[in-house]
């Protein structure tokens, strides 16, 4: 280090910051030169990407005449130098970060990684910068010496779609807009054509040129919203998921969304030393955990219902998973017992069914005050429409046809459960 950057001055404080740059007016060591040659080298990649072992070349030729060793410190420092303007590739993709595995993978193979810088001007450049601050980049340069550009943007974008787990970068369940970002943003090797051109269009808006055209403004205040929000729904996209389960773990038992694992414990928690088929433990101890974080547990819970991670689902496993759940939850609750204990404010019965045959399925309901009070009006009405239209029977003939709506039909309900699970 205090060779070739301490030393040199090419790393020391400016304008209060301590900062990469050029090693200034006193050169003692001589390597102004060289940081001028790289710089210069690094300028002329604008228009199209050279290779690092192009610069090797460059730098080692005369009148330069480097040697080799020193050649991947000086690259290393002008990249943290200029990480606003000019963008490394490694095997043809843009690389977010430069960290020290990638720096390490630089130096041991300088072929496999190309450079290229953006001068931006008029509408690229506001674009840019705008983008960039919306979507919490920030720049490496020191404050008041940043130049917005194509990488400063690039960034965060990359940065944070590859955050993503892998559901959210292949599920169709997104909206088109948000499919249309994500797409570009994985297939993009260039990033101003991703930004200027592929990204916009995703809007339905033109291309952002250098010189600007009527509503230019406009469209851009449109494609960074729009940018931003498409983000925000990809990163959602897991959390979604995870809540569509509580959802129907909620719905499927009747449990109160808020206090929803509570409830889990308290009815299905004595389930863990009575089961009599054992293969339904490892749902019923995840299903009444009491000890992870919510996000946690959902995870947990799918993990168990599918057996691989929800963060690697495709659209297909989503779909297998949640018929998985309404199986499961469907057997737990004919297995729920009464309780010992009922909470102040609601009422508990075991509803049961039971065919010709001998097949019999039954739930236990439970049933707060606050719900009774406001279906004990709408059952008074569809009780005398019953006895109005049925007579007598009336009655009875609706509560059979409920029960078989809510719990099933034995035999059925039966025979499911034996395809699906044949052991």
């Amino acid at each position: 280090y205090e060779a070739l950057l301490g030393a040199t001055g090419i790393h020391r404080e400016r304008d209060g910051h301590l900062t990469f740059g050029d090693p200034g007016e006193a050169d003692r060591y001589k390597y102004r030169s060289a940081w001028a040659a790289l710089n210069a080298f690094l300028d002329s990649t604008a228009g199209e990407a050279a290779t690092v072992e192009d610069l090797y070349t460059h730098l080692m030729a005369p009148p330069v005449g480097l040697k080799e060793g020193p050649i991947p410190v000086l690259l290393v420092a002008a990249l943290i130098a200029r990480a606003d303007d000019v963008a490394l590739y490694e095997t043809g993709s843009f690389v977010p970060r430069l960290d020290v595995p990638t720096m390490e993978r630089l130096i041991r193979n300088p072929d496999l990684f190309a450079l290229r810088s953006f001068n931006l001007r008029g509408p690229r450049q506001e674009l840019a910068e705008r983008l960039a601050t919306a979507l919490g980049g920030t720049p490496h340069a020191p404050r008041g010496l940043r130049v917005p550009s194509v990488v400063a943007a690039m960034r965060p974008l990359v940065t944070r779609i590859r955050a993503v787990p892998k559901y959210a970068l292949q599920t169709r369940s997104l909206d088109p807009t948000t499919r249309a970002v994500r797409d570009a943003i994985l297939a993009a090797t260039e990033p101003d054509t991703l930004l200027f051109e592929t990204i916009p269009a995703c809007f339905g808006l033109p291309a952002f040129r250098e010189k600007g055209t009527r509503g230019w403004i406009e469209r851009l205040d449109t494609l960074v919203a729009g940018t931003v929000q498409a983000l925000e729904v990809l990163e959602s996209a897991m959390p979604t998921l995870l809540d569509t389960f509580a959802a129907t773990i909620s719905d499927t038992v009747g449990a109160d969304r808020a206090n929803l694992r509570g409830e889990l414990r308290d009815r299905f928690g004595p389930l863990r030393s009575t089961l009599s088929d054992r293969s339904l433990l490892p749902f019923v101890s995840a299903l009444t955990d009491e000890y992870l974080s919510d996000e946690e547990w959902l995870t947990y819970v799918a993990m168990i219902v599918h057996g691989n991670a929800p963060a690697g689902w495709s659209d297909d496993d989503a779909a297998a998973a949640r018929r998985r759940l309404d199986d499961l939850l469907a057997k737990v609750r004919n297995l729920e017992t009464m309780p010992g204990e009922v909470p102040d404010g609601v009422r508990v019965l075991r509803v049961g069914v039971t065919s010709p045959t001998g097949a019999d399925t039954a739930r236990t309901l439970w049933l707060s005050n606050d719900d009774a009070t406001y279906l004990e009006g709408q059952a008074e009405k569809v009780l005398a429409f019953a006895t109005n239209k049925l007579g007598t029977r009336g009655a009875e003939a609706l509560l059979a046809t409920l029960t078989l709506a809510v719990l099933g039909d034995p035999d059925t309900v039966t025979s499911e459960s034996a395809d699906r699970d044949p052991a």
